[in-house]
């Protein structure tokens, strides 16, 4: 729209130019469950990273559209704004377009300035599992991690009105994914439940700042007119579609033939849909637009379902008769696979499937589908699929059991190595094979393929709880124990058992969370597994102490350290210690509390973990400045935050630096300035100035 400046209105075509209105909203400062301490502001990325992906041709036309979807931004008393076609159509590609002109017109920014939108968040739903992860993606930048952990039911309303009363943009692409599309390969991944639980959050943003834009192959029937404005997306129209055409053709050194009858009649039976001419267009190189027309018509003629899916199988039915016949093992094992494939995996998956496969076979096959506009190269050897791939390679070329078989295999061993690690060591092996690991799950369940169905539920259920999808990650260990005990897997029944405590504990349902922590140890006690004991032992004490019953608490936590003493656990006696710590310290018995917390922290530091260490210098802090010793308080709340300083644990570290602030104001004239002169020393300034935090502790001061 800036490149071309004519507009299209009732009287003609004119040269004009687009001006932005700003618009004043007065914003009023939201309650956040958790104050978080903000020591410099961050830079404020205006587009997210999945708004940046154009594709080789960039973005062309679409000006009509992007008028409309503007026009209903700024009108439609509807928050959600449902943009929907068929697959391929460019639904994607329109939003990231209009999010780019908003950004280059100023419409992303500060409010008080006249930005209509603060900011973008942008969510996929090709992998998304239950509402309330997407209720933590929003909560999580408004109110911090820390308020995730609240119960949905508390965290949905603050939510909506923290949306309404916050001019934010969001995207929620690949909306399809939720309620799914009958007759298609598009399966819902969200419970009817979950679905209604986002149905309430999208009718009660009506009428509020902030707006969702929803793309979908669907019009999303489920969802009431008062709540969604429907856009329908169809194909490039008029010169769009020959500016389209001549990009595409250019790669191969042609021009469009708008003179030739057939190009013209080929160009109006792909609709100006942007992928379909892709695929067609690019065969242009030898065959003629003749020949390339009566094919399109032949498949169209010849393909199943409804209109939209065979005109776009029709039109990568061309694409595909012009492969090598050698492509296809290959392009069954591509066509399991959902959102990205990566060339090793491939190699692996075709020797389990008894159809290797060399580089030689791989490179050329990947090659054809990324300049058909069907894959894109994301570096590595990993290649991310457009959403109709899968569907279209599923009926064309479906998968032998073999094939099945082949991918399931890989796919359930990979998964079972990434189960036990860390959330920061998970991520990125998720974000490109978490929904192979949902695919493969289904086939491996079809198959009775036991192994790799518990290992694949195993994991995904582990990645579930580490990202704090806790209904998720419920659903799936509830298949685990099931699955186990079917199995007489008594081991992971065990787990399964334990994990279903962990995920009640973090919903505050305490009496489950010990039930199931019970019955996870009496397995655990019945095999003998004395570790495994020691673990429900401590568990069981941290539930005994958040309902403040001391006593029971202490006993839990002595007979977990036993073991772990005994088993020279060093690491997990040093866990224990701190517990047994906060345990004397909430009974006001500072001396016990003391030793406790020096335990655990001379293991901590021999064994160089300063995270660890932090926590008992901060706990004795704490223990200091309840007995009024204030010197020897801001000594340990420093040592605490400087070692706080270099993790990345920002919440932790805004409650030891505000700590702080207790012995500094407390104290008398000489500590203060001793406390002062080493903060100073230590460098904090880089962190907050004293005379910054103070001012911040007063202006809190009438809120708390």
């Amino acid at each position: 729209m800036l490149a071309q400046d004519a507009r299209v209105c009732a009287r003609g075509s004119y040269p004009l130019r687009d001006w932005l209105v700003p618009v004043l909203y007065q914003q009023e400062a939201l309650v956040l469950p958790v104050a978080e301490l903000r020591f410099a502001p961050e830079r404020v990325e205006r587009l997210p990273e999945e708004a940046r992906k154009l594709g080789d041709y960039g973005f062309i036309g679409r000006q009509r559209a992007i008028q409309a979807l503007e026009r209903a931004v700024l009108t439609q008393p509807q928050a959600a704004l449902l943009i929907h076609g068929m697959a391929g159509v460019g639904k994607s590609t329109l939003v990231m377009g209009y999010l780019r002109w908003l950004e280059q017109t100023q419409g992303l920014g500060d409010p008080e300035e006249g930005a209509p939108f603060a900011s973008v968040l942008w969510l996929g739903f090709e992998d998304i599992r239950s509402a309330e992860f997407v209720v933590n993606a929003l909560v999580e930048p408004l109110f911090g991690h820390a308020a995730t952990a609240a119960p949905l039911d508390e965290k949905l309303p603050a939510l909506t009105q923290a949306l309404r009363d916050t001019p934010l943009l969001i995207v929620w692409d690949n909306f399809e994914s939720a309620a799914g599309i009958p007759g298609t390969e598009v399966t819902p991944q969200l419970p009817e439940t979950d679905r209604q639980q986002l149905g309430a959050l999208i009718k009660g943003l009506r009428g509020g700042k902030s707006r969702l834009l929803l793309t979908s192959r669907s019009r999303e029937t489920w969802l009431a007119t008062t709540a969604v404005y429907r856009l329908p997306l169809g194909g490039l129209q008029g010169e769009e579609r020959w500016e389209y055409c001549n990009a595409v053709v250019a790669d191969l050194g042609l021009r469009p033939k708008r003179e030739d009858a057939h190009y013209g009649a080929l160009m109006d039976a792909l609709d100006g849909h942007p992928l379909a001419m892709r695929a067609v267009l690019l065969r242009l190189g030898e065959t003629s637009a003749e020949t390339l027309l009566a094919e399109l018509e032949a498949a169209f003629a010849g393909s199943e379902g409804d209109e939209s899916t065979r005109r776009i199988f029709a039109a990568l039915a061309l694409l595909d008769a012009g492969l090598p016949d050698a492509f296809a093992p290959l392009l069954q094992l591509i066509g399991l696979h959902r959102r990205y494939v990566d060339i090793d995996d491939l190699e692996q998956i075709a020797e389990r499937a008894g159809t290797p496969v060399t580089r030689e076979t791989l490179n050329p096959c990947l090659a054809a589908l990324e300049t058909g506009g069907l894959l894109h190269h994301e570096g590595q050897g990993i290649y991310r699929m457009h959403p109709a791939l899968s569907g279209f390679l599923a009926d064309r070329h479906p998968a032998t059991e073999a094939a099945q078989r082949g991918f399931v295999d890989f796919m359930g061993r990979y998964a079972d190595q990434l189960a036990p690690k860390e959330l920061h060591e998970q991520r990125g092996h998720f974000a490109i094979h978490g929904a192979s690991f949902h695919q493969a799950l289904g086939l491996a369940s079809g198959l009775g393929m036991q192994v790799p169905v518990l290992a694949l539920t195993q994991s995904l259920a582990a990645f579930a709880l580490n990202r704090r999808d806790l209904a998720a990650a419920r659903q799936l260990f509830e298949a685990q124990a099931t699955q186990a005990e079917a199995a007489d897997n008594q081991e992971m029944l065990a787990g399964a058992y334990h994990q279903l405590g962990v995920i009640a504990e973090e919903q505050r349902d305490f009496a489950s969370a010990e039930a199931w922590y019970r019955k996870s140890l009496a397995i655990k006690e019945q095999q003998g597994n004395a570790h495994g004991a020691a673990t429900s032992y401590h568990q069981l004490g941290m539930i005994a102490e958040e309902q403040r019953d001391f006593a029971s608490a202490e006993a839990w936590y002595r007979k977990s350290l036993a073991i772990k003493e005994q088993q020279g656990n060093a690491h997990g006696a040093a866990t224990s210690y701190h517990q047994l710590g906060r345990i004397a310290e909430e009974q006001r018995d500072f001396a016990s509390a003391e030793a406790w917390y020096r335990k655990a922290l001379a293991i901590d530091e021999q064994q160089g973990n300063a995270h660890g260490a932090a926590t008992s210098y901060h706990q004795l802090g704490r223990i200091a400045h309840e007995q009024r010793d204030f010197a020897s308080a801001g000594a340990w709340f420093l040592k605490a935050i400087e070692r706080l300083a270099q993790s990345n644990d920002s919440h932790y570290l805004g409650i030891a630096v505000r700590n702080f602030a207790r012995p500094l104001q407390a104290a008398d004239a000489p500590v203060q300035t001793a406390l002062r002169q080493d903060w100073r020393e230590a460098g904090l300034d880089r962190l907050i100035t004293l005379e910054d935090l103070e001012r911040q502790l007063r202006e809190q001061e009438p809120n708390d």
